[in-house]
Parts: structure tokens; C-alpha cells; sequence
């Protein structure tokens, strides 16, 4: 039959076997939203989510609103006092 060494052995290959098996479903999606999307710049200062789960980004063009499809640009043309 099996030592006690070739017990700890067998165990510890299924140990790393399902860590690393484990480790192979941990990607995940990213969207990388740029000018393109409708971000008045791709230089970001800040990122802050709201109670209401709009995302407020900072940026050196002034402020957007993400609503989690598009995205509401505010500038000095919209009241602030200055784009940056």
C-alpha cells in the first residue's frame, strides 16, 4: 500500500494542482474607456462612484458622469470654474 510519505505526497500535488487550476479562472473583463467612448480626455485624475452608482471621472478637461453606458461631459461651458 501507500507510506505516510506518499500520502502527505499525493495530497499536497492535489493541493497545488486545484491552486493552480484555481488561479487560471480568476481573469477578468476590463473595458478601457478613452476619447473614443466620450471621455473629454484619456488623462484621468479621479474616479469616484456616487449613491446612486453614477461614476464621476476628473479629468484635466473637466468632469464626466458615466452612467455605466454613456458618458455626460461638464466643463466651464456647464458652470465649473475651470476645466482642471
Amino acid at each position: 500500500m501507500f507510506s505516510r510519505l506518499d500520502h502527505i505526497k499525493i495530497t499536497f500535488l492535489i493541493i497545488v494542482l486545484f491552486g493552480y487550476l484555481s488561479s487560471l479562472a480568476q481573469d477578468y473583463d476590463y473595458i478601457q474607456y478613452t476619447t473614443d467612448s466620450g471621455l473629454p480626455t484619456n488623462y484621468v485624475y479621479g474616479v469616484v462612484e456616487d449613491d446612486n452608482g453614477y461614476i464621476w471621472i476628473y479629468t484635466e478637461n473637466g468632469i464626466s458622469k458615466f452612467d455605466g453606458y454613456t458618458f455626460r461631459n461638464f466643463s466651464v461651458k456647464d458652470g465649473l470654474p475651470t476645466n482642471d
